[in-house]
């Protein structure tokens, strides 16, 4: 069974007092089926990154354990790297920029990624976006809106 990670809490950064150069990333997550009738049964690692177009930075991991229905995220990002245009992305598998879609088998866990930004004050909240790589090395980009609304559902 496919599970999502999904937002509970969007995806916010606040500047860190003692430190002018890096910010607070925080969400609250789970890893859910699409209905959110079940939760992961096993145990994972969720990677939190950034991605610029180009480049994923690292810039945590949060273990998810049997038995969870939430997870805490929390992470220093430099405040640098949001004023270009760039994403946040949770997901199980840290050196992938998308998850491998094929007709034969689909990923365990599909990623959650954020819409694009360009200032670490304006993350759209209310979207998240699943990012496939499909058959011929193209990828797809799908949104779906936050919240427990049927319209969320892919």
């Amino acid at each position: 069974m496919v599970h999502y990670i999904r937002f509970l809490q969007p995806p916010q950064v606040t500047p860190l007092s003692d430190d002018s150069c890096h910010g607070l990333l925080s969400t609250l997550l789970t890893i859910t089926t699409d209905l959110g009738d079940a939760f992961y049964p096993g145990a994972t690692s969720v990677h939190c990154a950034i991605f610029d177009g180009t480049t994923i930075m690292a810039l945590g991991v949060a273990d998810w354990k049997p038995g969870m229905r939430v997870l805490k995220i929390k992470a220093k990002v430099p405040l640098s790297f949001l004023r270009l245009q760039a994403r946040f992305v949770f997901s199980c598998n840290p050196s992938s920029e998308s998850d491998l879609l094929q007709i034969e088998r689909l990923p365990d866990i599909i990623s959650a990624w954020t819409e694009w930004f360009s200032r670490w004050d304006a993350i759209n909240t209310y979207v998240t976006v699943r990012r496939f790589q499909i058959p011929g090395g193209r990828m797809l980009d799908i949104c779906e809106e936050n919240g427990d609304s049927m319209a969320r559902h892919i």
